[in-house]
């Protein structure tokens, strides 16, 4: 027999063993590769989950940060100043006097004053008007033109303040009618139409059937550009003497027409063959006031629902007015009111920087830079979630069972916290950021940011449901793991 060398066995015996070793070698360093990798994919998805918790943070800074300096009340008062139109004090002082502004003192008077209304007649009987009726007019409408001060348009704030102070009572331009003229009568207009039938216009080959009784006149402010200075515009209507009253009043439509409509061949031959016609004319407004004093602006502007703000609320009214704007008094009374508005809507939108994840983020970017950033972090934890549960179904050995991630955990606490964290929470949050910056900022960010929150909702809840399968399939990967050491144990017991 043939026997080996004792030192060439002993070699072959140590071989034997590392060879049988190998396999459990390998199988370890499986395992701790396997191990590393989990641990980093764990640590990836609790970065991603904290991304979108300090955003969070940072938004709810955001939401109660001061505002440098909010002009949002003085904004609105400065925008009634704006939109200001006198039309309403004339009507509000009209009303005032009541029926007394439709006094006949501000028709034509007759040779002794009287404030007889016929004395109309009398006017246009000196101006050789022909035709006319004695029979006095039936009605009449005056819109007396007002004395008072105008808004300070162009002058700085602090003249607005003293206008609407004002305790000097507005009064009215009387009408001269020493001083008036006639510029036109559609009756002769109507003979100088070729084709038209012909009209009376001389009283000398008048007969009564030719006679006009003057049914309506009107009396407005007007400028028959003249000169600066301020006229009346009169309009006489006059139906035929014999003929019966009309049942509607046929110049409604006609009171405030322009001159130029009388010149339409149309309405002429319209007028003439409903034996109709109009005397137009000019006076001009004495240069002294109307003897009837009528409110202050003053009066006005506390009275009218839409200027009443301007001297505070109810429950805290101002005398002064202007209470909003003379909060910042210091950088607005010299302005015009235009650049103070257009000062204040540049103020209004600027926004307090913020420092999100260690850079500067200029406020008026936040609105739509903090939807973006749960954006991107709630897509972050969803693709990195997806390659989880991909490996996780292939593995078959569990991971590391005690990472620490909330969103490992089973309780029903932590699977509460971890998908509010992520779908709620953040939705909330840019709801309130919304809603508090869009006055501020406009629609031009608050839509954006609208938009991105609506996706990053949509990407929160979609993490959500992947954080919450991730976790049933890691708990099922261990109970198959516990069920199949515990059939090797069986097996080596048996």
């Amino acid at each position: 027999m043939f026997t080996l060398p004792r030192w060439e066995t002993q070699s072959a015996r140590q071989e034997g063993q590392f060879i049988h070793s190998c396999p459990r070698l390998l199988n370890r360093l499986r395992f701790l590769i396997a191990m590393n990798l989990s641990n980093e994919s764990f640590s990836t998805l609790r970065a991603a989950h904290l991304l979108s918790i300090a955003v969070s943070a940072a938004s709810l800074i955001l939401l109660f940060a001061p505002f440098e300096t909010d002009f949002r009340e003085a904004l609105n008062e400065a925008r009634v100043l704006k939109e200001l139109s006198t039309s309403g004090f004339q009507k509000y002082a009209h009303d005032a006097l009541g029926l007394a502004m439709a006094s006949p003192e501000f028709l034509p008077r007759s040779s002794r004053g009287s404030v007889y209304v016929g004395a109309q007649l009398v006017f246009f009987m000196k101006n050789k008007m022909c035709c006319l009726s004695p029979e006095p007019a039936n009605d009449w409408s005056v819109t007396p033109a007002l004395a008072y001060d105008p808004p300070p348009l162009g002058r700085p704030l602090q003249d607005w303040l003293t206008w609407i102070n004002l305790k000097t009572p507005a009064r009215y331009w009387s009408p001269d009618w020493e001083d008036a003229l006639i510029s036109l009568d559609t009756l002769h207009k109507a003979n100088s139409i070729p084709g038209a039938a012909p009209v009376c216009d001389d009283d000398t080959d008048c007969t009564p059937a030719d006679l006009r009784a003057l049914s309506f006149f009107s009396v407005r402010p007007d400028n028959p550009r003249m000169s600066g200075e301020r006229w009346y515009r009169f309009r006489a209507f006059f139906d035929r003497a014999l003929q019966r009253k009309p049942p509607a009043p046929w110049w409604q439509g006609l009171e405030d027409a322009p001159s130029s409509k009388f010149e339409e061949k149309a309405l002429l031959e319209s007028l003439n063959r409903e034996k109709r016609s109009v005397i137009e004319g000019f006076v001009r407004a004495s240069s002294d006031m109307g003897e009837r004093v009528l409110p202050p602006i003053s009066a006005w502007i506390t009275h009218a629902p839409s200027t009443r703000a301007l001297f505070g609320s109810p429950s805290r009214p101002d005398e002064l007015g202007m209470p909003n704007l003379r909060e910042h008094w210091s950088v607005l009374a010299t302005k015009p009111l235009d650049e103070a508005i257009a000062f204040m809507e540049q103020e209004q939108r600027r926004v307090r920087d913020v420092s999100l994840f260690g850079v500067s983020v200029p406020g008026s970017l936040c609105l739509v830079a903090i939807p973006l950033a749960f954006a991107v972090s709630h897509l972050y934890l969803l693709l990195n979630l997806s390659s989880c549960i991909d490996a996780v179904t292939t593995m078959k050995e569990a991971p590391n069972d005690h990472f620490p991630w909330i969103g490992l955990y089973g309780e029903p606490l932590a699977r509460v916290v971890t998908s509010w964290s992520i779908t709620l929470i953040p939705a909330l949050l840019t709801a309130l950021l919304i809603l508090r910056y869009h006055g501020r900022l406009g629609l031009s960010s608050s839509l954006p940011a609208g938009l991105l929150a609506v996706t990053a909702l949509g990407l929160g809840w979609q993490a959500s449901r992947s954080t919450a399968k991730f976790r049933a399939c890691l708990s099922a990967l261990r109970v198959r793991q516990g069920d199949g050491r515990d059939s090797a144990n069986n097996l080596t017991i048996d």
